[in-house]
């Protein structure tokens, strides 16, 4: 029973046979073999798109006749291979993805919290590169919030500074569940156990409130200056401005922007949050905005390994090239470049040709006019006198 038995056969095709041109579209010829399928991970590896990967194998192939598969079935592989990754679970794959990277990296640190459904809240982590550089360069830390960074939209805080270089360095990351002061202060504590308590002397935020208060919260040091203070009374009573709103709210906010307060901070050369708005710019090249957790995690590190080739890159030309000498202070600037790295040698140049090559000894005021003598470099013999006439 249940049983076919074939009692006649017939060789004549019982539909039009397929034109030559269209085989590559029937499913019987059409597979991605082995050999594609690892060039595939490697290309999707390195950020690759699909429809980029197609249009390359294509075009190595001879056309599409020739590449032995449709798109529709390389999105369908591409598909089925972010199934099986997520068969534990999105957030767990990413989560053992960083376990991987801790029993690889002894100092590698990572953190996260979950929400009253157990779902991943925040997640924080930082490499044994990062943590070394903070240790140096950890002086002044800047961060801001960036979005759009991965399929659920959680917000990315990346904490940066810089290096010897002048180059924007990474100090850590945190994909975040909302920008509530309370999820800030967790960031801001997390941070400071990854980095064993070493509290920046700067900080450069873009002013948002929850993030300000957080900062306030965990770094707590401020200072007043009773110069600034007087001056600042003495400007009221001049432009009869008390009661202003818009000087009673900046004056609220003095400790952030005036001089006198900044005084004796060091900001390394960051007067605002552009380094990270320059680093949420760059990172966006290597984080598409559908990015699961397990993705981004993995991309986040393709991106950190190209930063940190441009600085071996810049380690390299600052200990293995010379210096291009341009000034007539020849020793100083020869020293100078042995010295500095490349960056800060140009940085330092610049500002010995601002100053010339006279030098200040003594000034004498003259009721309505001072003099200057000036002396030059390698010439202590000559001396020059500038007349400056003060204005009535």
């Amino acid at each position: 029973m249940n049983k076919w038995v074939v009692k006649e056969f017939m060789a004549d095709h019982n539909h039009p046979l397929v034109e030559q041109k269209n085989v590559q579209f029937l499913r019987s010829h059409r597979v991605i073999k082995n050999a594609d399928k690892a060039q595939l991970n490697a290309m999707r590896g390195v950020g690759m798109g699909t429809s980029q990967i197609m249009d390359y194998m294509v075009q190595q192939s001879g056309g599409y006749k020739n590449v032995g598969f449709t798109k529709k079935d390389l999105y369908n592989h591409v598909d089925a291979d972010r199934r099986v990754h997520l068969r534990d679970g999105d957030a767990e794959g990413a989560l053992a993805y960083l376990c991987g990277k801790s029993e690889m990296d002894p100092s590698f640190y990572y953190k996260y919290n979950v929400d009253e459904d157990n779902r991943l809240a925040n997640l924080f982590w930082a490499d044994s590169t990062s943590k070394l550089d903070y240790s140096y360069f950890g002086d002044v830390l800047a961060f801001d919030t960036t979005y759009q960074t991965n399929a659920y939209k959680k917000p990315l805080v990346i904490l940066v500074g810089i290096n010897h270089h002048h180059q924007t360095i990474v100090f850590g990351c945190a994909l975040l569940v909302d920008e509530s002061v309370s999820t800030y202060t967790w960031v801001l504590e997390t941070f400071l156990d990854a980095m064993n308590n070493k509290k920046p002397l700067s900080v450069i935020t873009d002013g948002d409130k929850a993030m300000r208060k957080a900062i306030k919260r965990i770094f707590p040091d401020s200072c007043t200056v009773e110069e600034f203070e007087c001056a600042w009374n003495d400007m009221l009573e001049m432009f009869n401005l008390h009661g202003h709103k818009w000087v009673t709210d900046i004056y609220a906010k003095r400790s952030r922007w005036a001089e006198a307060y900044l005084r004796g901070h060091f900001f390394a050369g960051m007067k605002n949050t552009q380094r990270c708005e320059s680093m949420n710019a760059y990172l966006n090249r290597f984080l598409k905005t559908r990015l699961k957790l397990f993705e981004f995690v993995k991309h986040f590190d393709r991106a950190l390994s190209r930063i940190r080739h441009n600085k071996a890159k810049a380690e390299f030309e600052t200990h293995h090239s010379s210096a291009v000498l341009t000034t007539k202070l020849y020793a100083l600037e020869k020293y100078a470049g042995t010295v500095f790295t490349r960056q800060c040698f140009l940085k330092f140049r610049d500002g010995m040709k601002n100053a010339e090559l006279f030098f200040p000894v003594s000034t004498e005021n003259h009721g309505g006019y001072r003099v200057h003598t000036l002396t030059k470099f390698r010439s202590p013999d000559k001396i020059w006198k500038l007349v400056f006439h003060v204005p009535t």
